[in-house]
């Protein structure tokens, strides 16, 4: 994969526009009724002059259910480093989405560790 687009959740949240460009792999394989990868991706965030670096790697399950809906499980871990300061918005966790056939999604349960979203915001903004 070899994608750009802007980061819907990071340019909310910060405030500025925030581009990602993603480089990287995803295996898969089926496992008893249902699909699995595992995701390993380079990323960049640009936000004007500034680019922040991270690492983002884990697996994922997809399993069909009875009523045409699919439920996602994401366990990852996603790392940003920044030169001087350190690791910032690190995360470490799982989600739980559910698509339903007409291709609307819902997350349904999303826990881990997260933190340092101020001090990569202002990072981003430049400040």
């Amino acid at each position: 994969m070899d994608a750009t687009f802007t980061n819907g959740f990071l340019t909310e949240l910060c405030g500025v526009e925030v581009t990602q460009h993603l480089v990287g792999t995803f295996t898969r394989h089926e496992a008893g009724g249902r699909e699995i990868s595992h995701f390993n991706f380079n990323s960049t965030l640009t936000a004007g002059d500034v680019t922040v670096e991270s690492r983002a790697h884990g697996p994922e399950f997809l399993t069909e259910n009875p009523d045409g809906s699919l439920t996602l499980v994401v366990v990852g871990v996603t790392m940003r480093n920044v030169p001087g300061i350190g690791t910032v918005g690190p995360f470490a966790g799982r989600s739980v989405t559910v698509i339903a056939p007409d291709g609307s999604e819902v997350l349904t349960h999303s826990a881990g560790l997260r933190g340092g979203d101020d001090v990569l915001c202002s990072v981003l903004r430049g400040a």
